[in-house]
């Protein structure tokens, strides 16, 4: 059985970069008719309005967040997100370059919705468990070298995910807690469609619903309030292990957010979000899926970074039937991909959520 974990050296780099968001002597504004220092009114808060203010920013960017004791939160995310030509390093690539490059057919786009499902509940002050549960719809178009088009698309649950958030530092307006967790293996690695090479084929990797193995998280938040604004970061690597039953292990992914967010109003924020992700290649190899047929197929093809840029705002209801819930709104765009091409890449990601805590 084949076994990987490792712990990337740019995931080192990455925690010095988070942990120094909490160094930084700058503070949060006061608001224009408080003379005092945010910090007196971030001690006047109950625990409550505490951890409210403290996770506003974290619903809306759909990052980890505690809740206090005996609170429950449930969540739905559509996510969606666009693919559209290739791309080789930071170079992009025409389909006549993919067939130069030995290849007999080109993916063109692809789009992948996910229905994200979550329920959070607050053990104690210090501690929060999640799950979560994706319904991915996915779909990809491919050219041969012919001229002759088609699309394969594939759908069902993803895997499973279980993670707990420990609260390890809060002092003043800092605040820094730990990400544990665990990938469980319910998505399909076996999913199927018609191809030009007949009716039943094995899609390539991008196409599968699942990993196959069970994968741990871990990661840590930082976040810095005040009255109205509120900073800082996430910071988690997946890990793979083991070997699934088509024989191949998916790549590590380590991800870092750095965002800022502006409470305008009671009801409404407004944030910004850098978000960055590195993710390597595939180890071992579907034997059912041909790497010189087109690049999807390829496992040494599969890895890759990518930095987004984000903008988002999450809609607060105080009040009536649906008081506690969120509306969640974030869009974003690549600023610099790099692939181990040929490789589709993203164009754009659309977010739209709704969290209910009760």
């Amino acid at each position: 059985m084949y076994t990987r974990l490792q712990l990337p050296r740019s995931l080192s780099v990455s925690f010095l970069l988070l942990f120094s968001l909490g160094l930084s002597p700058n503070t949060a504004p006061a608001a224009p008719d408080q003379p005092d220092s945010s910090e007196s009114a971030f001690f006047d808060l109950s625990i409550e309005e505490l951890f409210d203010v403290a996770v506003y920013s974290r619903q809306l960017l759909g990052l980890h967040h505690t809740h206090p004791q005996g609170e429950w939160m449930l969540g739905y995310t559509d996510m969606s997100m666009e693919m559209d030509g290739n791309r080789d390093g930071t170079s992009n690539q025409t389909v006549t370059d993919v067939f130069n490059a030995g290849f007999m057919i080109a993916p063109t786009e692809m789009s992948m919705q996910m229905h994200m499902f979550e329920v959070m509940y607050g053990v104690n002050d210090d501690l929060t468990v999640m799950v979560m549960l994706p319904y991915k719809e996915i779909s990809m178009d491919h050219i041969n070298a012919a001229g002759a088009t088609f699309t394969t698309e594939s759908s069902g649950v993803g895997d499973l995910s279980i993670t707990g958030f420990f609260s390890f530092f809060v002092r003043a307006e800092h605040r820094f807690h730990l990400t544990a967790g665990l990938h469980v293996p319910t998505g399909s690695t076996d999913e199927r469609d018609a191809t030009p090479l007949g009716p039943n084929q094995k899609l390539p990797y991008p196409m599968q619903l699942g990993s196959g193995t069970y994968d741990p998280v871990l990661g840590v938040t930082y976040l810095r309030t005040g009255e109205k604004w509120s900073w800082g970061g996430h910071l988690s690597h997946l890990f793979r292990v083991g070997e699934n039953s088509e024989g191949y292990t998916l790549g590590g992914r380590t991800k870092l957010d750095l965002w800022a967010a502006r409470q305008w109003k009671e009801w409404i924020t407004g944030t910004v979000r850098l978000h960055g992700e590195v993710w390597s290649d595939i180890h071992g190899a579907d034997p059912e899926l041909n790497p010189g047929m087109v690049p999807t197929a390829d496992p040494a093809r599969r890895g890759g970074q990518r930095l987004e840029f984000g903008v988002g705002t999450s809609l607060n209801m105080p009040e009536g039937p649906l008081s506690g819930g969120r509306l969640l709104i974030e869009v974003a765009y690549p600023i610099y991909q790099l692939l181990d091409g040929p490789q589709l890449q993203a164009d754009f990601r659309f977010d739209l959520g709704f969290q209910w805590a009760f």
